[in-house]
């Protein structure tokens, strides 16, 4: 009996080390579940400051011909342009110069679309007008972008001259990104950069508050109350030599071409000094159509195009002015550069005996010559060329007035 029941529990111990056996082998042949597995404690990195370029993704460099070749096009600004009778219109120049001798080349490149690149400076610049018969005069602060662009892109990197002064606060450049915050329409958001050089390495600085900058170098040298919100920069704007696109071919005919409503006002003008009474300048409309009755060339409710011939004698007097006038080229004028919102007093078709013809346009009584560019600012205005003959100014108005 004891006998039978040692053999039983020897045979129980047997069969319980097999399954152990089994359990382990299982252990070790089998891969447990991912969940099972416990994770790593992850080890922090340490951080790294990104720098001002890396966060806006804009850089400058030494635009070296090979630097160049890695593009297949890239964008200039040229202050001054020998070739085409062209020079940016500058105020720090006229202070500083420009040394070509001590100028180089340098680009920008971005890593992503940036919605405006400006090249920008300021001074304070001394303006002078003529008001009621008094004569006035106070520096402002002006604020000049010699060269922006919009769609910076990283295919097209810019290409501009620099010389060491042109740091600021007389210059620096502005660059615009449209941010995605989540709303229906995101946010722009505009930063400003220094251009430094340390040796022979060259750099782009943040300017964390520009106003502050600006006011420590101008504020004791213009003549208004500094105000900070106040501070934006004007179109791009040219100095162009010649305004004619055929200053060499031979006069035809030239006709001027007149609105009556706005001739209307600027005989009110010219004649009593300003208008306060909507029905004067009626009454002064209505002479004006009865006047120019058999020039009208077009009419509709408000008003009448009214054209005159200048004579040959005047036709020649006015090529000549055109051809030699010294004119500003504004590439993306403001809103109120645009003809139809400063009033033109008069649009001016040259005909060619070749058969080439152009326009000229005018505006206002102070004799602003344009010249349609073919380029347009974001709402549809184009580009111009103005400038000043105040003789030519009174030939005209004397074929309507």
């Amino acid at each position: 009996m004891k006998k039978g029941l040692l053999i039983f529990v020897m045979l129980l111990l047997v069969v319980g080390t097999l399954a152990s056996c089994d359990r382990m082998a299982d252990f070790f042949l089998e891969t447990p579940p991912i969940e099972e597995i416990p994770a790593p404690i992850p080890v922090p990195e340490p951080e790294v400051a990104p720098s001002a370029e890396s966060e806006y993704s804009i850089q400058v460099h030494r635009a070296t011909d090979e630097f160049l070749s890695q593009y297949g096009a890239y964008h200039e600004f040229l202050e001054i342009d020998t070739q085409n009778n062209r020079s940016a219109v500058s105020a720090t120049r006229e202070q500083f110069g420009l040394n070509y001798e001590s100028a180089q080349r340098i680009v920008f490149t971005t890593d992503t679309h940036v919605w405006r690149f400006s090249f920008v400076e300021a001074d304070a610049r001394l303006h002078e007008w003529q008001s009621y018969g008094n004569d006035w005069s106070m520096y402002f602060l002006d604020i000049n972008a010699l060269h922006w662009q919009d769609e910076f892109t990283p295919e097209i990197p810019i290409v501009i001259t620099w010389d060491t002064w042109m740091s600021a606060p007389h210059r620096w450049i502005s660059i615009i990104h449209h941010i995605s915050d989540g709303s229906e329409w995101g946010r722009f958001e505009e930063t400003f950069f220094s251009i430094q050089l340390n040796g022979d390495d060259i750099s782009l600085i943040q300017i964390e508050d520009l106003p502050s900058v600006l006011y420590a170098e101008f504020g004791d040298r213009i003549d208004h109350e500094f105000n900070h919100d106040m501070i934006w920069e004007r179109p791009p704007r040219t100095n162009v030599i010649g305004i004619l696109g055929y200053p060499d071919l031979t006069v035809e005919s030239v006709a001027i071409y007149m609105d009556s409503w706005i001739l209307a006002n600027q005989y009110r003008w010219r004649v009593y000094g300003g208008w306060n009474d909507v029905y004067e300048v009626q009454e002064t409309h209505e002479a004006i159509l009865q006047k120019h009755a058999d020039s009208i060339v077009y009419e509709d409710e408000w008003s009448a195009t009214v054209r005159k011939m200048l004579s040959q004698e005047d036709a020649a007097f006015l090529h000549y002015t055109l051809r030699d006038l010294e004119a500003v080229e504004a590439l993306t004028p403001a809103h109120s550069g645009h003809p139809k919102h400063a009033d033109p007093v008069f649009r001016i078709l040259i005909s060619y005996t070749s058969g080439t013809y152009e326009w000229i346009r005018t505006g206002e009584w102070g004799a602003f010559f344009f010249r349609l560019m073919g380029t347009f600012t974001d709402h549809g205005d184009e580009a111009f060329v103005g400038g000043v003959n105040e003789n030519l100014y009174h030939l005209l108005i004397s074929y309507f007035v």
